[in-house]
């Protein structure tokens, strides 16, 4: 329900098309799953990852639990999206373009400036099981 609700809250917000809003949240998974897999090179664009982790570790947001595990990547989005309003400019600059790639980095802001929709939108999605 959430990744639906993050495609839906792009695609409001962006205007995109479908197949844009698809590959905006690919590339912002893919960016931090790679860091998890020890990739430090983006293989559709080229871009070095490694600034993903020290970018959010930069504004106090850790990728990893007290055990020095990475965290799923719903709970780091939730991290960012918690802190997010409370940066200033320059830094959420930094963060949108580490997760979002310079390709993204537009569709990736755009989902954490609304992020309540998507918290509205999955919670809507969850409520809603099993009454069509």
């Amino acid at each position: 329900e959430k990744t639906v609700a993050m495609l839906a809250t792009i695609k409001d917000s962006t205007q995109a098309a479908d197949a844009t809003v698809g590959t905006s949240l690919k590339s912002i998974f893919s960016r931090i799953n790679s860091i998890k897999a020890g990739k430090f090179v983006d293989s559709e664009t080229g871009e070095a990852l490694n600034d993903v982790e020290k970018v959010l570790n930069k504004v106090g947001i850790s990728m990893r639990d007290v055990n020095d595990q990475f965290l799923d990547t719903d709970d780091i989005l939730e991290k960012v999206a918690d802190k997010w309003k409370t940066l200033d400019k320059t830094s959420q600059k930094a963060v949108m373009t580490a997760l979002g790639g310079t390709h993204q980095a537009n569709a990736t802001a755009a989902l954490f400036d609304n992020y309540d929709k998507v918290l509205s939108l999955t919670k809507e999605a969850e409520n809603s099981s099993g009454s069509s």
